[in-house]
């Protein structure tokens, strides 16, 4: 439960938008710090056999 604490209070001080894709799917969303908000949402495919590893991509986008 401490690991998961400590990876909202990271999302929470860094305003970023992450998403998870394995393959080109997209599996997960965003945060945004001017909402004060953390939205995490998580899809997962059950048909989804292949091995390949998880990219987690962070892009800032309140530098406007």
């Amino acid at each position: 439960m401490g690991t998961n604490t400590k990876l909202y209070k990271m999302m929470y001080e860094f305003p970023q938008t992450t998403i998870l894709r394995t393959n080109s799917k997209i599996v997960g969303t965003h945060t945004f710090r001017k909402f004060f908000s953390v939205e995490l949402k998580l899809k997962w495919d059950l048909n989804f056999d292949d091995g390949r590893k998880t990219e987690v991509l962070c892009k800032d986008l309140i530098e406007r």
